[in-house]
């Protein structure tokens, strides 16, 4: 079983990407309008985690 702190680090860049899209900052420029992430990761658990 994996932690929420692997989860946080794979998922949480696309939560503020999100997030700064309903609430813009003006100071940040060239937000993606669909942010995508690839997860590349040699644990099987946390891999095995994403498949089910």
């Amino acid at each position: 079983s994996t932690g929420w702190g692997k989860m946080v680090t794979f998922f949480g860049p696309i939560l503020v990407l999100q997030h700064l899209l309903q609430y813009p900052n003006p100071a940040i420029h060239n937000i993606p309008p669909k942010p995508i992430a690839l997860i590349i990761t040699p644990l099987i658990e946390l891999g095995n985690a994403h498949i089910s």
